[in-house]
């Protein structure tokens, strides 16, 4: 089985306008990346990215399942739980080698909601929030839902809902979105990847803006937002 191993290799992603983190690549195989994003937490779990598409596997168990994927064809999906399957023990190793080192000096340990925010407050009665456009299961779900909650080593994991918040993201520069993230985190009708197609940029790329992995450069900005007007130019001029 062909692939190429990268031990852990850390690629720097902004977001706003401080470096906050970094990915942990662990082995690359048919154009797509296995990595960590390096404020995880439990459960231990796998990302794949590439050719526009994504995927994640938790270990449930002693087996590796699918738990979302996005954009990826059936047989390279196959292909894929395949290398994961055969490197296992590779993944679960560095996750340990990588996460075991962490210095956790932060620990969130009480969490309420409001409309538009997620509260935490630390062990020493600190407050923080974040904006609940970051986590979209968190923001449709109703208050049983969202307070079915468990805090674990360095974050709070909602099972129900399938989503995880690690306890520095409570620390980020950003908790309010920027106003292009804010659209297309507001705006779902919108296709993404046919999006991207218009102004001749990658998905993947567009996904990391939206997301915070990366920071558009003001012309890049520019032209997505006159994008956007010609599309809602070219709605106004509907008639029936």
């Amino acid at each position: 089985m062909a692939f190429l191993f990268v031990g852990i290799k850390n690629n720097t992603y902004i977001r706003g306008n401080k470096t906050i983190y970094n990915m942990p690549e662990i082995f690359r195989f048919y154009g797509f990346s296995f990595f960590f994003y390096s404020r995880e937490h439990e459960p231990l779990h796998i990302h794949v990215e590439g050719n526009d598409g994504m995927a994640k596997f938790d270990l449930v168990e002693d087996e590796f399942v699918l738990k979302t994927v996005y954009n990826i064809k059936s047989n390279d999906l196959k292909k894929i739980k395949e290398v994961i399957d055969y490197n296992k023990d590779i993944i679960i190793k560095h996750w340990i080698k990588y996460f075991g080192k962490r210095n956790n000096d932060m620990k969130i340990v009480r969490i309420w909601f409001d409309k538009n925010y997620i509260y935490g407050a630390d062990e020493s009665g600190k407050e923080y929030r974040q904006s609940l456009l970051w986590y979209p299961h968190l923001l449709s779900a109703n208050d049983e839902q969202r307070m079915n909650y468990k805090i674990g080593f360095d974050g709070v994991h909602w099972r129900e809902l399938d989503e995880d918040i690690s306890f520095e993201s409570f620390e980020y520069e950003d908790a309010e979105p920027t106003p292009l993230q804010k659209f297309f985190l507001t705006h779902k009708e919108l296709n993404i990847a046919e999006f991207a197609k218009l102004i001749n940029i990658n998905a993947s790329l567009l996904r990391n803006y939206i997301n915070g992995f990366k920071k558009p450069s003001k012309e890049r900005e520019e032209q997505i937002l006159k994008e956007i007007h010609k599309i809602g130019a070219a709605y106004m001029e509907v008639v029936f």
